[in-house]
């Protein structure tokens, strides 16, 4: 309701495991009752993975604790639980989205701001948090953006960016490199731009020498790539006969 239509239910996964658990437990009872010994260690082998997937990992309870702050207005608990929190960059998006759907309802013009601007503190949390991860790793950070989080049911950064408008967020580096990226399909831009002013003052006639060039460089490439890879292979048996 305050997220998105394109979020998929939270707790779907822990209700079919649930379910599976219950008829698997009945399952067991059966065999004990009627089965051999084989069938009876059999289902308690598969009783127990599923008694692991239904132990919750911590990232779930600070989920639940985080979104919980948020619907019940405890913005400090939930500003200290975000810090803890691995997927933070989505946790802050989703926060500013609730925050800003929860103004809609809001009973007066004070109280409305006062939600509007909390959500602004969550999405200034957010690009902070993304210019660190930028900063340290640029592809690494757009994948994170496009990434689908499992822990709020298959989002993206970039989906609550667009449903929250966070247009501050989305004029981050990173995410103007990640909607470049799409927007091309991965080709650099600049250099196709300059390839084009090129065949067009040369009527063409150039891109014959460009592809002849990549088709020399990438052959080149590959050959070395090939050698280093024996040189590694030699000097691993090289280092294997001094051992022996």
């Amino acid at each position: 309701m305050f997220v998105g239509d394109f979020m998929y239910p939270l707790y779907r996964d822990l209700l079919k495991v649930q379910s599976i658990s219950e008829t698997q437990k009945r399952r067991i009872n059966r065999d004990v009752e009627h089965g051999t010994e084989l069938n009876v260690r059999s289902s308690q082998q598969k009783s127990e993975s599923i008694n692991k997937a239904t132990k919750k990992d911590p990232e779930f309870i600070y989920r639940d604790i985080f979104l919980w702050c948020i619907l019940t207005y405890r913005l400090a608990m939930a500003k200290i639980i975000l810090g803890q929190m691995k997927t933070r960059i989505c946790s802050a998006l989703i926060a500013s989205k609730i925050l800003k759907s929860l103004a809609y309802y809001a009973p007066d013009h004070e109280s409305k701001e006062r939600l509007f601007s909390e959500a602004n503190v969550f999405e200034t949390y957010a690009i902070e948090f993304v210019r660190c991860s930028y900063v340290y790793h640029k592809q690494q950070t757009c994948e994170l953006i496009i990434r689908q989080v499992n822990l709020y049911g298959n989002v993206t950064c970039l989906q609550m960016a667009l449903a929250g408008d966070n247009k501050k967020f989305l004029n981050e580096d990173a995410c103007q490199a990640l909607l470049t990226n799409i927007w091309y399909d991965k080709i650099d831009p600049v250099q196709e731009r300059t390839r084009l002013v090129i065949n067009l003052l040369t009527v063409g006639i150039s891109q014959l020498f460009i592809s002849m060039y990549e088709k020399h460089f990438h052959e080149n490439r590959s050959t070395k790539q090939k050698t280093n890879v024996k040189l590694k292979k030699s000097l691993l048996e090289l280092f294997d006969l001094f051992l022996i």
